[in-house]
């Protein structure tokens, strides 16, 4: 596990700046269900933005996963990056269970990435002394700036205790991927792909499921924590990956597809859609099936 913690003398008044912000939110719902923001399109003040900015590019955690991954390269992967507002581990329910359950982060354990790893970082940005995580004998308990990292796909981990009544929990959830010395460029762009495609889907369906109020939500409750026990228990391993895998071949085959056009766009330079036929009759302008669109 990475641990470290950043400099209370650079760095409080950032955390500060977040909490308040977010603790305004929170206490204005029923605080029954985690809440995720994606960090690049938050819709928060521009002094609460630019605290966040602060944080996640703290050189300090890119030193901490270095001393882990050294001659790795660390690129951080900001599109997954999060605000992560709590919900507490013994009230838990329906998807939000999968956050604190013991788990792996992703699904693709098994699939290699070339030596390339993808670390999820958690920064604490409030005073916290009941809520911690373990992996394997290793116990971390998160206060205000300092954080702990994972092997997104590696690290069998759990979150244990409780939330004080009346407390919050926020935390960033930041993103980086370690690149292997020798790991060609497809290799990086497949890693990339895959699981940041994951984080955002598999946010959606948590979304979806965290607090069921239609049958198909409770459909989504049902998948997402039936597949994540499957494959989170080693005693029935084999079956969990088994029905994981129809899930993680859209991921794959999804992001080879996006690896293959950009490294494509690399070699060619920008390519073009196919052009229209140059005389498309006026009965058929506008009509018939839609033109390629050049893929995200």
């Amino acid at each position: 596990m990475i641990e470290g913690k950043l400099p209370t003398y650079a760095y409080a008044n950032h955390a500060q700046n977040i909490t308040s912000y977010f603790k305004s939110i929170r206490y204005n719902d029923e605080n029954v269900t985690s809440v995720h923001y994606w960090i690049d399109t938050i819709d928060a003040p521009l002094h609460v933005r630019n605290s966040i900015k602060a944080l996640r590019d703290a050189p300090v955690i890119i030193d901490k996963i270095q001393e882990s991954y050294p001659g790795y390269r660390i690129v951080p992967e900001k599109n997954s990056d999060e605000v992560y507002l709590s919900v507490d581990p013994l009230k838990r329910r329906n998807s939000d269970v999968v956050l604190s359950d013991c788990h792996y982060d992703a699904p693709f354990k098994y699939v290699p990435q070339c030596g390339n790893v993808f670390i999820r970082i958690i920064l604490a940005l409030n005073e916290n002394t009941t809520t911690y995580t373990t992996i394997e004998s290793n116990k971390s308990v998160l206060s205000t700036l300092d954080f702990n990292g994972v092997d997104y796909n590696n690290d069998y981990h759990c979150v244990k205790g409780y939330i004080p009544p009346g407390e919050i929990r926020i935390l960033l959830k930041l993103h980086f991927l370690c690149i292997h010395p020798t790991s060609p460029q497809s290799c990086i762009k497949f890693t990339h792909d895959l699981n940041n495609s994951w984080t955002h889907f598999s946010r959606e369906l948590m979304r979806k499921s965290a607090d069921p109020t239609t049958s198909l939500e409770h459909v989504i409750s049902f998948v997402v924590l039936g597949c994540s026990k499957l494959y989170n228990n080693s005693n029935i391993l084999y079956v969990g990956i088994g029905l994981m895998v129809a899930l993680s071949i859209i991921f794959i085959v999804r992001c080879l597809h996006s690896t293959t056009w950009r490294l494509a766009r690399g070699r060619q330079g920008t390519l073009r859609p196919p052009l229209r036929p140059a005389a498309a009759s006026a009965t058929t302008r506008g009509s018939g099936p839609a033109w390629p669109r050049r893929p995200p």
